[in-house]
């Protein structure tokens, strides 16, 4: 798989799917639901899967984390939606402030009292 079309996907998952934004583990799942269902199973007890031996043939979750860190630090397209997220990838605050608005989400500042 070239790099190029994995960008693409994970760029298609965060576009299409804002909660995705925030966590590398759930664009990775998203990723492979949308890109590589024929891997995805439902168990008997209802608990969506993938093979452990078809892991290897599947983007790991560091591949497209890396590409996730592309689009967002490089690019600045589909910033993460929580703000503590935001800070902990040390994106600048009045540009993510200023994308949150572009995108019509509402962008709030928590107080911590300690």
């Amino acid at each position: 798989m070239s790099i190029f079309s994995l960008l693409q996907k994970v760029e298609a998952v965060l576009r299409d799917n804002p909660s995705a934004r925030n966590s590398d583990t759930e664009l990775t799942a998203a990723l492979w639901k949308t890109f590589h269902p024929s891997f995805i199973f439902i168990n008997s007890g209802g608990a969506v899967c993938v093979r452990l031996s078809d892991l290897s043939r599947l983007p790991q979750e560091d591949q497209i984390a890396r590409c996730r860190r592309k689009i967002q630090n490089d690019m600045l397209r589909h910033l993460p939606t929580d703000p503590a997220v935001a800070k902990a990838r040390r994106i600048n605050e009045q540009v993510w402030r200023d994308a949150m608005t572009a995108q019509g989400i509402v962008a709030t500042r928590r107080v911590i009292r300690i």
